[in-house]
């Protein structure tokens, strides 16, 4: 039977994962009620395209795409979403859900369509029938573009995480208390809605923002109703002056890979930082290829000398290759093997050993193993990628191993305590590369970042660091910045620097930091830096939105650093989401729990929820790491102790001012400090303040900022 609306094949396409139908064949019963309820509430027969036969009828020989495009040509998605279902690997994940989110957007109703009360509504309807995963979630949102709306089918008890079924033994014991003919019954009606939208109204909108959470204000007077043509005119002024160009989804491309760190069997153990430079520069050509999501070096770092399986590490990782190899070095001479392996059934694709070979080889070597991935994926290098990989590499082998020693010094040792000893090394060392070629872009942004970072740490550790310091080092940044602008416009990397050099603290160029900040993401989408670092950017903005989908982002691309699970942590206790950011911190402590940065957000945290005794053990477990850092968090810790004099010695602001119970003081201070709407509303800490008088004129201030910021800054 042909879809109600012409030009389309079905109105309903069913997808979902055939194992989630075998234990009790619950989708099967699903689709039969649906039918049912369909019936008893749309005059017109609708069309329903559901594959109970998991081939289908596809041979071999047969293309998969092309014999689903026309099945996928529907009104209305219908996916079941269960804890199987979000898997890149999964068919029914990259054939079905991302392929028909792709083509929804494209044509002429758009994906996201006005129903008939004015209300924007997606042709994807989500049927859920499990609690999911944090990071199934956010692949979910990230494919969606906002947060996840699905009709639920959860049976919810302790210990419990199963479909509802259609005859529940004691329904009266479900905590959802959802009964399934209601939630079947719920299903039809969305189907009607979106069918008569299709049918009588029909006009498409935009792709609507990302917003993982939302958050409308608990004040509904402060909801103020626009005019419909003010509002049209707003969208259409924001869409010309701010073109948001079409962003690749993370979770589209079928091809995924983790590149394990290359294991050093030299006999010298300095050698390692050689082998993790090799991982590292495989890493970065791989990132050039369009379509291969690449996961971040750090969350690969972990599986050094691990114990585990391809297929455990696949899963962990959420990849569908693996790329594996070992180094050695003596001397001039290296040996390097590489193995690509498939991660469903751990078979060898491709693998290769390059004996007794010299050290001026070695980017030969880099650039066959990218090219051999890129063909066993069916990848494609294409002229612009072979070009951002080419300044990737120096004239000068010499140069490349001092760039790998700074790069490792940097990214193993001073990121993880901030010492100046380590500082200094890392400096010298990229230093050393750039006397030995002076055209080496790479270690003109290497250079570079670690000046950013030594000038950024010193800033938000408010450490005693001169103007005359910061100011150093941010010239010195600005200066590396411009010779690798000068030299690789064209790096992802480079056009990041661009953007720190707008993004300063003290005196930041919001304009251009947005503008550059922009360019580098779209430059590398699949980047978990960019992504991380540019929802810093709108999270300092108190755009938590647009960081929250950024940092999530990130997080997918690099799902073992903790840094990305603190960073969305410390946006839910500005929010007063104290459940989801101790969620977000617990999973931060099982990946580090003596990592600085994780340490800092127990203690936001802890704060939060008045918890002085344990903020107390956290603040003196991060001064026995390095005494010199968070200085400001001395002062809580003698706020802590009731050391009223010492405390403020150090440190005026309206925390310290609110731990040692100094309403007054701390209220002055806020309205002196620059906090951003949605925390003053919602942050736990200030709400013995939100009865003062002068708070609501401070909460006026910041929300005309934040409404400002927010149509200033799209994204």
């Amino acid at each position: 039977m042909p879809s109600l609306i012409s030009g389309f094949e079905y109105d309903i396409f069913i997808s979902y994962r055939h194992k989630d139908n075998k234990y009790d064949g619950w989708v099967n019963e699903f689709v039969a009620n649906l039918k049912k309820e369909l019936d008893a509430t749309l005059k017109e027969d609708v069309s329903i395209y559901f594959d109970e036969n998991p081939l289908d009828g596809l041979l071999e020989s047969h293309q998969v795409d092309k014999s689903l495009e026309g099945k996928l040509k529907c009104l209305i998605f219908i996916p079941v979403i269960s804890q199987t279902y979000c898997d890149l690997k999964s068919f029914a994940w990259h054939r079905e859900f991302a392929a028909f989110n792709k083509m929804a957007k494209e044509d002429p109703f758009g994906r996201d369509i006005k129903v008939s009360n004015g209300n924007v509504t997606s042709r994807i309807l989500p049927v859920r029938i499990h609690d999911l995963d944090t990071e199934d979630k956010y692949l979910l949102e990230n494919e969606l573009g906002g947060v996840l709306r699905s009709i639920e089918f959860v049976y919810k008890s302790a210990g419990v995480n199963r479909p509802l079924r259609s005859t529940e033994d004691h329904p009266q014991d479900n905590l959802a208390k959802t009964y399934y003919r209601n939630q079947i019954n719920k299903v039809a009606n969305a189907v009607k809605e979106i069918i008569t939208a299709l049918k009588v109204h029909g006009h498409p909108v935009r792709e609507v923002p990302k917003h993982f959470i939302s958050h409308e204000p608990k004040n509904k007077k402060l909801r103020i109703v626009i005019p419909s043509l003010i509002l049209l005119a707003l969208v259409i002024l924001a869409w010309l002056f701010f073109p948001s160009p079409k962003k690749p989804a993370l979770a589209v491309t079928h091809n995924s890979i983790a590149v394990l760190p290359f294991t050093n069997i030299s006999n010298d153990p300095e050698q390692e930082y050689f082998s993790d430079g090799i991982t590292e520069q495989i890493i970065s050509n791989l990132a050039q290829l369009k379509d291969l999501k690449v996961i971040a070096r750090t969350s690969v770092v972990k599986y050094k000398k691990t114990s585990k399986t391809i297929a455990e590490i696949g899963k962990e990782l959420n990849v569908t290759h693996i790329l594996e190899g070992s180094v050695r070095k003596a001397g001039d001479q290296i040996r390097v093997t590489a193995q690509l392996i498939a991660v469903n059934d751990e078979s060898h694709l491709w693998a290769e050993d390059f004996n007794n070979t010299l050290l001026t080889d070695i980017f030969r070597i880099q650039d066959v193993v990218s090219a051999k991935i890129a063909s066993t994926l069916k990848n494609e290098l294409l002229p612009a990628e072979r070009e951002k990989i080419k300044s990737l590499k120096p004239a000068n082998p010499e140069a490349y191993e001092h760039y790998l020693k700074a790069e490792y010094i940097h990214v193993n040792y001073y990121f993880a305590k901030f010492l100046e000893e380590d500082f200094r090394k890392s400096e010298a060392e990229f230093l050393e590369a750039i006397q030995l070629d002076s055209n080496y872009a790479m270690a003109y942004a290497g250079l570079a970042n670690l000046y950013d970072s030594h000038a950024s740490f010193s800033y938000q550790s408010h450490t005693n660091f001169s103007a005359d310091e910061t100011e150093k080092y941010l010239g010195l940044r600005a200066r590396c910045t411009n010779k690798a602008m000068a030299l690789a416009p064209q790096l992802p990397m480079v056009k990041l620097l661009h953007y720190y050099s707008f993004r300063n603290y003290e005196n930041p160029n919001l304009d251009s930091a947005y503008k550059s900040g922009k360019e580098a993401y779209e430059s590398a989408p699949n980047n978990s830096l960019i992504c991380h670092e540019l929802g810093q950017f709108f999270d300092r903005l108190g755009l938590y939105d647009q960081a929250l989908n950024l940092y999530g982002q990130s997080m997918v691309l690099n799902p073992s650093s903790p840094n990305e699970y603190c960073a969305l942590g410390n946006i839910h206790i500005k929010l007063g989401n104290l459940t989801a950011a101790a969620e977000y911190i617990k999973k931060a402590q099982k990946l580090d729990s003596n990592s600085l940065i994780t340490l800092n957000a127990c203690v936001r945290l802890n704060l939060s929820k008045k918890n002085y005794k344990e903020v107390e053990r956290l603040v003196e477990k991060m001064n026995g790491i390095n005494q010199e850092i968070f200085p400001f968090l001395k002062a809580l810790l003698l706020a802590v102790q009731g050391e009223k004099e010492k405390a403020l010695k150090i440190n005026k602001t309206a925390l310290t001012y609110l731990v040692l119970g100094m309403k007054k003081e701390a209220m002055e201070k806020l309205e002196q400090e620059d906090h951003p709407y949605l925390e003053l509303q919602n942050n736990p800490i200030l709400k013995v303040l939100r009865d003062d008088p002068r708070f609501a004129q401070v909460l006026a201030k910041a929300k005309v900022k934040y409404e400002s910021r927010m149509k200033k800054y799209p994204f």
